[in-house]
């Protein structure tokens, strides 16, 4: 049975894991004093931001969302736990890390190399939070989840989401529309003489249901 564990739920575990270290690494860096470090982490912050639009990051959100597939029925949501561990584990801290190994290169070349990490970091996890956003509002406009199979790597590409069906996969389905006659009142039993006489013709017929009267043919002469 395939796995499968929401997409906004990714993006937001991400994206707040990866700006919380940002701030929680700006702000100890603005703590030392030294001159230029806030400069630099706002050109961090907007160059980022910046690179992430000219990559044409909002245009692979938007085609991500148009080219959801659907969802076969054999599939299992993942527990959220194992999701918040897994993006943690393959998302969260090798970003963290490449930024934070970056800054700690580049301080000998570019006195605010930390900072513009720690500003990167921030526009990523602002980004993430965006692109959640965004998928959360097309969720609740269509009443269907957006998934994503459990791996390793981008938590968002061109042809990486499945849409949830209607009636989700080990949930209780709804039965099937009866025919239209079953889910008449059953009819009331005849009690009284005159309708369970034989000569009585409405006792010949369904309860509720007046047969046409008879009219007998004239004859020409009449």
């Amino acid at each position: 049975m395939t796995r499968l564990a929401p997409a906004t739920l990714e993006l937001r575990v991400a994206g707040v894991a990866v700006g919380a270290t940002g701030v929680v690494g700006s702000a100890r860096i603005l703590a030392e004093g030294r001159s230029g470090d806030l400069r630099s982490t706002i050109l961090g912050l907007a160059g980022c931001l910046v690179a992430l639009w000219v990559l044409g990051a909002p245009r692979v959100v938007r085609t991500a969302i148009r080219l959801a597939l659907p969802v076969r029925t054999d599939w299992t949501v993942e527990d959220p736990g194992a999701t918040v561990a897994r993006v943690v584990v393959t998302q969260v801290v090798p970003v963290c890390a490449i930024a934070l190994v970056a800054g700690a290169l580049g301080a000998g070349r570019l006195a605010g190399a930390p900072a513009l990490a720690g500003g990167a970091l921030i526009a990523l996890g602002l980004g993430a939070l965006a692109a959640a956003h965004r998928m959360r509002g097309v969720e609740r406009s269509i009443g269907r989840r957006f998934l994503r199979r459990p791996g390793w790597g981008t938590a968002l590409g061109r042809r990486s989401l499945f849409m949830e069906p209607r009636a989700p996969g080990g949930h209780a389905r709804r039965p099937p529309a009866t025919p239209w006659p079953a889910h008449r009142p059953p009819p009331r039993p005849q009690t009284s003489a005159i309708e369970m006489d034989p000569a009585n013709p409405p006792a010949r017929h369904a309860v509720g249901v007046t047969p046409r009267p008879r009219i007998p043919p004239r004859e020409p002469g009449a």
